[in-house]
């Protein structure tokens, strides 16, 4: 199920292999990063790269293992077996192990870099009635009950045991992950001698990470703060500078010609996204604001123009008043895509980080991005909660609750604009930004020697 695109003889006596679930272009924005982990490395060890990737860029790549979803149709076609019949939750997996054994060339693997965390979060169903509410989060936990966290590993325990027979691999949502699974086995077990850990990028908390704490595969997972409570064991890694301030095109005019803008998403199924819009922006009174939100489900629009119309269209057939609500409003100016974002947004003074949409809380790349482009940003009083990546002094100058805190915040500062060029002065020295421009490796020299 792998093409071998562009393989070159091994230079290094040891080996790095980055996986990539969806073609590289497509959300560059968030994991573009990959390539500063590719160039940090390369003098060193041989970059191997295995996952999704569009043939259209297939010639920008070395050492490629490109899933072929072809194959896989035809796999499903002739040979899969379905879940009611005899013994097919085994005779899959022997199958998809069979059709992934030229992975068996990659040689000397050292570590493994999770790029693209998809492949590692469940389907979004029940998966255990203790955990009915959880749904696929069951296994990410912040309290210190020590009694929930022995269930929930005993829950997580037997996910991974009966994975086989509870997932499908003719399921559009499934079938990547079972692969992808087995991907990361094969190349561990073929690689014992040499290999040292997986990374995992925990973009989102639901990365299922029990997969590899079961099977007794090393895993280090990388986030944007340490975060030790509860279930996590999250370490801090400059995710959000490796792709703000090293990856992303850089800016030199920050001429603030608008006060506030949102560009980010709201039309969300799970969680309380959705919810935001009254609490924070219907009531919006500032009119030098602009609110920019894709009218799509569960995503943002990667492009201008293809197939936004029918997106749109099941939007407003699922959230019929909030879409209205939302289009109609006057700061409303449509949707970024995420090549305009940055520069659209340095023309503004403000803008907002809010809570995250998994049930516990979560931090992301904003506060970085923001900061780089000289924005001062406000935090819904549900964004890190317990001050991990951003220190009480910022917070509690910044916190707001609803629409008529972020209306405050903005006169103020308005009206005391030394005070909004001090602070952010000061964040961005706390977050030593244009340092970690000049030093980035220097920096990972700090986390991997």
């Amino acid at each position: 199920m792998f093409n071998v695109i562009n393989r070159i003889e091994d230079k290094y006596d040891k080996t790095i292999v980055f996986f990539i679930n969806k073609p590289t272009d497509i959300r560059f924005y968030i994991f573009g990063f990959y390539s500063r982990l590719k160039e940090y490395f390369e003098d060193d060890y041989n970059i191997v790269f295995v996952g999704a990737e569009s043939k259209n860029n297939h010639k920008d790549f070395r050492n490629l293992y490109s899933f072929d979803k072809k194959q896989y149709d035809k796999l499903k076609k002739s040979m899969v077996k379905k879940k009611d019949d005899d013994n097919a939750a085994n005779h899959n997996i022997s199958l998809v192990q069979n059709s992934i054994s030229v992975l068996k060339e990659i040689k000397n693997v050292e570590y493994l870099f999770i790029i693209d965390d998809s492949a590692m979060i469940l389907p979004l169903q029940t998966w255990d009635k203790q955990f009915t509410e959880m749904k696929n989060e069951l296994h990410d936990y912040v309290g210190s009950d020590a009694s929930k966290i022995e269930k929930i590993n005993e829950a997580t325990s037997n996910i991974v045991e009966t994975l086989i027979d509870r997932m499908s691999l003719l399921a559009y949502s499934q079938y990547e992950k079972i692969i992808y699974q087995q991907v990361f086995k094969l190349i561990f077990n073929n690689n014992r001698d040499t290999f040292k850990s997986f990374f995992g990028f925990v973009i989102d908390p639901i990365f299922f990470h029990p997969f590899f704490t079961a099977q007794n595969m090393p895993l280090k997972l990388l986030y944007f703060a340490d975060d030790k409570r509860g279930t996590r064991n999250f370490d801090k890694f400059p995710i959000a500078e490796l792709q703000h301030l090293v990856t992303d095109t850089q800016h030199t005019n920050f001429i603030k010609k608008h006060d506030f803008i949102f560009a980010g998403t709201i039309l969300h199924d799970k969680g309380s996204r959705k919810e935001m819009w009254d609490l924070f922006f219907k009531h919006l009174k500032n009119e030098n604001s602009s609110l920019y939100i894709p009218l799509v489900k569960n995503g943002i629009i990667n492009d201008k123009t293809v197939g936004v119309t029918t997106k749109q269209e099941k939007a407003k057939e699922s959230y019929k008043d909030l879409f209205a609500d939302i289009s109609m409003h006057e700061l409303y100016k449509g949707h970024l895509v995420p090549s305009d974002i940055s520069r659209e947004t340095k023309k503004y003074k403000y803008s907002m980080v809010l809570r995250c949409i998994s049930t516990n809380d979560s931090l992301n790349f904003r506060p970085i991005f923001y900061l780089n482009l000289h924005v001062l940003p406000f935090f819904d009083e549900l964004y890190d909660p317990e001050y991990l990546q951003i220190p009480k002094q910022f917070q509690d100058r910044l916190r707001v609750k609803d629409s008529t805190d972020i209306d405050r915040l903005i006169n103020y500062f308005n009206n005391n604009d030394d005070e909004r060029l001090t602070l952010l002065d000061e964040m961005r020295s706390y977050y030593k930004i244009e340092e970690f421009k000049s030093n980035w490796k220097m920096k990972l020299d700090e986390f991997f020697k």
